[in-house]
């Protein structure tokens, strides 16, 4: 039982590292949407409405610049939240799994076997 225990302990332990990974791969992708965001704002944003104001006017130019700039923000920002588990992290959860089971079973037979000693036991004073 000490071993169940112990291979439980070891997935779940490589599976929340490798969780970790993940989300901090997430997270890295989150902030480089928003540097990039911040350069497009001010890099682009210049350029175009330079470029555009002959054919819509300023503030036509202004708006066409941000509507783009907050497309591909968004993009960034859906491509950082797609994130899957990987092929390890699921087998590390089903090996946490089935030695929680194996431990629930041998718990429910160890308590089986308890209360069938203590009533043989009971029977005999």
């Amino acid at each position: 039982m000490l071993e169940l225990i112990r291979v439980a302990g070891s997935a779940e332990a490589l599976r929340l590292r490798l969780m970790l990974r993940r989300q901090l791969g997430r997270v890295g992708q989150a902030v480089v949407a928003v540097i990039i965001a911040l350069f497009t704002f001010g890099l682009l944003e210049l350029a175009a409405v330079v470029a555009l104001e002959p054919l819509v006017g300023l503030l036509g130019a202004l708006l066409l610049v941000a509507a783009i700039n907050l497309l591909v923000i968004g993009l960034l920002l859906w491509l950082a939240s797609r994130g899957q588990p990987g092929r390890p992290e699921e087998q590390a959860l089903e090996v946490r799994r089935e030695a929680v089971t194996s431990l629930r079973r041998a718990g429910v037979l160890m308590t089986a076997m308890q209360w069938g000693w203590r009533m043989t036991r009971s029977r005999r004073r």
